[in-house]
């Protein structure tokens, strides 16, 4: 109840009371005690102890109104104070929070705590969430079924990056029997196959074979234990277009994993069927040192500059590294 409405209700409860007794009973009465007596009419008899009774009411609810306008005081400030604290936070800063109130200095506790991804005493639930999000940030796999996110929720999707990154397996059954990516964790699911998976594995895969996917095959061509035929390796040309480094790429990359005249022939046809695949035909003929062919390949052409220089090279005896000479 408020202060004014509460004297005004007191003050109305008197005059009534007042008014009562005086028309009931306006004589005096004496009180003896302990050898005194005391004399007043039976109206302040009646009314003394009300009155006193109001004093202290009134001493207690100013009291504990002035303890309330002090806290909403300073809880407007520690308000205006909250939205420049929040401020520092965003801008990276260390703020040190200055709140006279309970609730904005636990408030800003957890601001700086979830900021920081720091534990707080005595909040176990707020603090197996912060072990859940360092974990997840530093990638390990952790379960989130009793959180039950959605499928776009940030959290959820970086925990299924974390499992794709850290399990090939699931990476591969993620696009199995897929004939399309449908998000960025097909995505990088096929990124992850293309590293890492086995031939056989990638040979399963029903996804449309676009540049990156040559560009990944050719990287894993390098490794000894990855070995496609030159009928796979035929098949996925005609899917994509690439350009010269692409075959100069596949060249070295494979070089040494087909018979020499097998090789060199397979090239050969590509350089007839695509110019892009010129250079890197060259580069083959190079490798394998069949200068006399290279020689009649190159004739009449100028814009092999660098082949040219190669054969000068050569024929004064000057030794070049070709991988490098020949990008």
């Amino acid at each position: 109840m408020k202060i004014r409405l509460f004297v005004f209700s007191c003050v109305l409860y008197f005059v009534i009371l007042a008014a009562f007794i005086f028309l009931v009973n306006s004589s005096v009465y004496t009180l003896s005690f302990l050898g005194f007596s005391y004399t007043m009419p039976v109206l302040m008899w009646v009314l003394l102890p009300a009155l006193i009774l109001f004093i202290f009411a009134f001493l207690h609810m100013s009291f504990y109104g002035f303890l309330r306008h002090v806290k909403y005081k300073n809880f407007f400030k520690d308000s205006a104070k909250f939205e420049d604290f929040a401020c520092d936070i965003l801008l990276e800063k260390d703020p040190r929070p200055n709140f006279k109130t309970s609730e904005f200095k636990r408030a800003a506790e957890l601001c700086l705590a979830v900021k920081k991804l720091e534990k707080i005493h005595n909040l176990d639930k707020f603090n197996e969430l912060i072990d859940l999000l360092v974990d997840i940030k530093d990638e390990k796999l952790v379960n989130l079924k009793k959180f039950r996110l959605s499928e776009d929720n940030k959290l959820f999707i970086q925990n299924e990056k974390n499992h794709i990154k850290s399990d090939l397996n699931y990476a591969y059954d993620r696009l199995r029997y897929k004939k399309e990516l449908e998000n960025e964790l097909d995505e990088l699911a096929f990124s992850r196959v293309l590293e890492l998976a086995s031939i056989e594995q990638i040979r399963a895969l029903k996804l449309p074979k676009d540049k990156k996917f040559v560009e990944l095959y050719i990287n894993r061509l390098k490794e000894e234990s990855f070995n496609p035929s030159l009928n796979e390796i035929e098949e996925l040309l005609k899917s994509v277009e690439l350009d010269e480094k692409d075959f100069l790429a596949l060249a070295k990359s494979c070089i040494n994993k087909f018979e020499p005249s097998t090789f060199v022939a397979f090239f050969k046809k590509l350089g007839e069927e695509k110019s892009e695949a010129k250079r890197a035909y060259y580069f083959i003929l190079a490798d394998l040192a069949l200068f006399d062919e290279l020689r009649l390949e190159m004739k009449d052409k100028k814009e092999f500059k660098d082949f040219e220089l190669l054969l000068l090279a050569r024929d004064k005896n000057i030794k070049i590294d070709l991988n490098d000479f020949i990008r």
